[in-house]
């Protein structure tokens, strides 16, 4: 997917008594990836469990690649993650790749024209209630833990800065369906441990660094051909034929390259301080993307993405600006005390 150039805005932001201090200005974080989609089916207690079968909690989960999506549907997105940009410039060194993994639970689905999973139909996500770190597990790395990933909490994306390849099992994954569309990864816990080796990079989804929920997240598909209702029917397709549209609005967890801005969900522009955990049309980070059939794959996924995501920090010398403004409010406040 090409990527849109986004204009950013300049706003104005109140801070203090009679203080005023210039919307901060950004520098554009840029993700373009590539996805492999699994989805894992709550079903009764298996009376042979095999490397398809897992118990998260008290409950079963099959990795399937038949059936209707329907609510309560775990969605696993195996992705790599190039380019990756900030201000333009590439943000991935040389002989290190980035990758990652993203965990959501269908929560919603409103019918189509045509009834359930018809043309139109539109599906919501949510954080996966069985926790995001349950899924991680399934790879079998030593420690894939988020924070934000425990039962009943919001992570749903986590972002690794890794080799390409790196010291074993680190393999250079490859899942970009234009030049590998069968992909080199075997199953849903072999594709999940390639893509959460190395160091912890990001960390998004429905709530902030300290637990809290930002009323504007969300994360919503809408099927776009008749096929995209049904996992065997997505995987019978080929690889570049589109099935459903998606896009979202989340909060960052944490992130290695510093702190996000605020931005409004619709134009990308930097929001005013203050912003977030309030219903004002801004979010921490913004994604939109395409879902498209899975063949030729054999792994347990059933289609492929394609996501194009933006975040904003600050340009340099903006936080020395911002923190020379609370310096300055705090003067002010302990002249009048005095």
């Amino acid at each position: 997917m090409n990527f849109k150039k986004l204009a950013i805005g300049a706003s104005m932001a109140a801070l203090g008594v009679g203080l005023s201090i210039s919307a901060q200005a950004a520098v554009i974080m840029a993700f373009e990836d590539d996805d492999i989609d699994f989805v894992l089916k709550p079903v009764a207690a298996p009376a042979n469990p095999d490397d398809r079968d897992f118990l998260i909690g008290a409950q079963w989960y099959r990795n399937v690649v038949s059936g209707p999506l329907a609510v309560g549907d775990v969605h696993v997105a195996v992705f790599e993650i190039d380019p990756h940009t900030i201000g333009g410039a590439n943000a991935i060194s040389t002989g290190r790749e980035l990758t990652g993994v993203a965990v959501t639970e269908l929560v919603h689905a409103a019918d189509g024209a045509g009834g359930p999973n018809t043309l139109g139909s539109v599906y919501t996500f949510a954080p996966f209630s069985g926790g995001m770190n349950a899924i991680l597990a399934i790879g079998d790395q030593a420690d894939p833990i988020v924070d934000q990933g425990g039962a009943g909490e919001g992570a749903m994306i986590g972002m690794w800065m890794n080799g390409a390849p790196g010291p074993a099992p680190d393999r250079d994954l490859d899942i970009n369906r234009a030049t590998n569309p069968a992909t080199n990864c075997t199953s849903l816990a072999d594709c999940i441990g390639q893509a959460s080796l190395g160091s912890l990079y990001q960390v998004d989804g429905f709530t902030d660094e300290n637990g809290v929920v930002d009323p504007d997240n969300f994360w919503r598909g809408v099927q776009t051909a008749p096929a995209g209702g049904d996992y065997g029917a997505i995987l019978a397709a080929g690889s570049v034929i589109p099935v459903a549209q998606i896009a979202g609005a989340l909060s960052t967890v944490s992130n290695a390259a510093g702190r996000v801005i605020y931005q409004d969900i619709v134009t990308q522009a930097p929001c005013a301080f203050p912003a977030g955990q309030f219903a004002d049309g801004c979010a921490h980070a913004t994604f939109s993307g395409t879902i498209t059939g899975g063949a030729p794959m054999i792994n347990g996924a059933f289609g492929h993405s394609d996501l194009d995501g933006v975040k904003l920090i600050p340009e340099p010398g903006t936080l020395a600006l911002f923190s020379i403004g609370l310096l300055g409010l705090g003067g002010f406040a302990r002249r009048r005390r005095a």
